[in-house]
């Protein structure tokens, strides 16, 4: 039998005998030796397929020695010359997710690849150059455009890739020091690292695909000793690290993941998020879970000084959307803040996605990053093209970095109090969706009050989310159609295409298909538990255009500047597009004094009001210029800045965004919010109110 092997496996083999003499575990690897090289030759058929399963502890990755091509050289040789434990590893894995077979040739094809993409030097007679993280990572991620989700990552341990293993996903581990007790390995690797695929576990055993060894096909290693050999790096740029290769067209490896939104919530649990920080944190974000579409697909991250995946990536199915309800409710604070971590944890999750769908992350915090790096992990998702939606909590949250993070990766920064808080989720909702949120109202509501607004819906609205939020008593939310029809959560299900759900803080209704012209959103104050209480309405829809206010401040100091920008896209086509002749305007309406003496006469019938000079307007051209607070020039944001804040009381932005579709139809979009300027609680006039002054 040695004899019919290669001169070469005869010199290797023969000193193996000669030192610790022939016996039957030597016998099986020879046989499996000829096993794997009577596979490459056609000799075999045992191996020419391979079914791809999940969770039964071994996954069937096909193996290969990353000797030949290149040659060994054993322990007494002096160092060998083979470093392909890198291409070798990848092609293992990336055979099993094509059913194939890996070859001697295809370790070839890799070694000419990396040096036609300028990452090796030099094939070394195919013995390759060395494979460090971010090569092996950039192999994987673009070698054939078959995994371009793939990821890299540090610090995990073995229970992390165990939950890989037993989705189905084999993981490229770097390893390193005394896993020289296998035979076949040099003295000094502890020098130097190496990577090996793991396959399966055992209650105290890894299963790894080895290339670095002759029987290296379903190779144990024991738990505790895999862990050192993870962290026995001498080289940080090895410590820890893993290769999760994530094949495009399948995303999870057992369904088609070519959903709507792909979603991240990334929540701050960090020592500075205690109280009621923490607590309406979790409100917003059952809220924003509670929104999701059925066609969703979420996740939910937490950091402080470190990050964990509370939640991997699933479909919002009802019992899902349960399941992260209940993680982030149970959400703790304590420690440092690492942003980066948890946008880290929260890239890897978005990975396992398709192209398909639209990858955003939800990050809330107060931005004041103390811990470990940012930057790598932004730009990550900037050179992805994964927006971040960022939320800056407190009024001494750093809004800079915040607002930084959202820019680059093309999101939209949110300054949040605690009582707008689940309505900005409500907001980033409409943006990950492709919406426009067309209203976003803040009024103040009491005991067995109501509040009228108003709704008007373009004949272009193809579906509209009326949203309602409240801080902890029970708001009721009616709303009639422009043919006088009452919708209520009693009698919702009579009209086709009306879905109605609600939770402890919050309750909406999804429209499709809504019928155009002046809708009526009514509130109910049921069980208000105090003189008044702060509630928010969001009223969001999908059309061709794509228009959304940002960046409003939750409230503003008399005399201060309010920077008002606008994101404008066209959804023509399959893709947001930036509208190279778009038009947006806006006029701000606000109180006069001649308000604030009519509520000292107490005054208050609005009939009355009518006859007085009450309010006064001023129109803004907003600009995409890149120097008028909207970002740079040119990128579909539009801002201005109004000055003239010089009252408390409500404000009501209204603004007009007017774009041409690409047959030259003119389209306009209305949308309208409102601020406040002092305290919220010294209104005495509510927002619906004041809408409802004639001009």
């Amino acid at each position: 039998m040695l004899q019919k092997l290669p001169e070469e496996e005869q010199e290797y083999y023969a000193k193996e005998v000669y030192k610790n003499g022939f016996s039957l575990k030597l016998l099986n690897n020879v046989k499996e030796y000829k096993k794997i090289k009577g596979a490459e030759t056609g000799e075999s058929k045992d191996n020419e397929t391979f079914e791809l399963t999940k969770g039964d502890g071994d996954i069937p990755v096909p193996y290969i020695t990353q000797v030949p091509p290149g040659r060994w050289k054993s322990r007494w040789e002096g160092d060998p010359s083979t470093k392909n434990c890198g291409p070798t590893s990848f092609l293992m894995v990336y055979c099993y997710h094509n059913k194939t077979i890996p070859t001697e040739q295809g370790i070839k094809d890799i070694n000419d690849w990396l040096v036609r993409e300028n990452q090796w030097t030099t094939t070394n007679n195919y013995n390759g150059e060395s494979t460090p993280p971010k090569i092996l990572t950039y192999l994987v991620k673009n070698y054939n455009s078959d995994f371009s989700d793939s990821y890299s990552n540090t610090g995990w341990n073995l229970d992390k890739i165990e939950q890989e293993v037993n989705e189905g996903r084999p993981v490229i581990v770097a390893v390193f020091g005394e896993i020289i007790t296998t035979s076949g390995y040099k003295r000094d690797l502890r020098e130097c690292g190496h990577w090996v695929v793991v396959r399966g576990f055992t209650e105290d055993k890894v299963i790894c695909n080895d290339p670095g060894t002759k029987w290296g096909d379903g190779i144990k290693y024991s738990k505790e000793d895999f862990s050192k050999w993870m962290y026995g790096n001498k080289d940080p740029e090895w410590e820890g690290v893993v290769v999760v290769v994530v094949p495009t067209e399948e995303g999870f490896t057992d369904a088609e993941l070519e959903k709507d939104l792909a979603v991240s919530i990334v929540m701050d649990r960090s020592g500075s998020m205690s109280g009621e920080k923490l607590a309406k944190e979790r409100q917003a974000a059952e809220g924003f879970i509670a929104g999701l579409q059925n066609d969703d697909y979420s996740c939910l991250v937490t950091f402080a000084a470190g990050a964990n995946t509370e939640v991997e990536l699933l479909q919002a199915t009802p019992e899902n959307k349960s399941k992260l309800q209940a993680a982030a409710g149970a959400v703790g604070a304590g420690g440092n803040t690492n942003i980066g971590a948890g946008l880290t944890h929260g890239l890897q999750q978005l990975a396992r996605a398709s192209e398909s769908t639209s990858q955003v992350a939800l990050l809330m915090s107060d931005g004041k990053h103390n811990t470990g790096e940012l930057s790598p992990a932004v730009e990550e998702y900037e050179n992805r093209g994964w927006p971040i939606y960022t939320v800056a909590y407190g009024t001494d949250a750093d809004q800079k970095t915040l607002e930084e993070i959202a820019m680059r990766t093309g999101g939209i920064f949110f300054p949040g109090g605690i009582p707008d808080i689940t309505q900005i989720y409500q907001r980033i909702s409409a943006h990950a969706h492709n919406q426009s949120v067309l209203f976003a109202y803040n009024d103040m509501i009491s005991q067995d009050k109501k509040l009228d607004y108003q709704i008007p819906i373009d004949p272009d609205i193809t579906s509209a989310t009326f949203f309602v939020d409240w801080q902890g008593s029970v708001v009721e939310l009616h709303l009639q159609t422009p043919q006088e029809e009452m919708i209520s959560p009693e009698n919702f299900h009579n009209f086709p295409g009306v879905d109605y759900q609600k939770g402890d803080t919050f309750c909406f209704y999804q429209v499709d298909e809504p019928k155009p012209g002046d809708w009526q959103a009514t509130l109910f104050g049921k069980e208000i538990d105090r003189e008044s209480e702060q509630v928010n309405l969001t009223v969001s829809g999908s059309s061709p255009l794509l228009a959304n206010i940002f960046g409003l401040q939750p409230s503003y100091r008399r005399g201060e500047a309010v920077q008002i920008k606008v994101k404008v896209l066209g959804l023509f086509d399959s893709a947001p597009e930036i509208l190279r002749d778009a038009k947006v305007t806006a006029e701000i309406k606000k109180p006069t004094p001649n308000l604030k003496k009519m509520l000292q006469k107490r005054v208050i019938d609005l009939g009355k009001f009518f006859q007085y000079a009450l309010t006064k307007k001023k129109k803004l051209t907003l600009h995409d210029d890149g120097h008028h607070g909207d970002w740079r020039a040119d990128d579909g944001i539009f801002g201005a800045e109004y000055k003239d804040a010089d009252e408390n009381g409500h404000y009501v932005i209204t603004v007009k965004c007017e774009a041409q579709k690409p047959d030259g139809e003119k389209i306009v979009r209305i949308l309208q919010e409102s601020i406040q300027v002092g305290p919220i609680e010294d209104r005495t006039v509510t927002l619906a109110d004041f809408l409802g002054i004639k001009d």
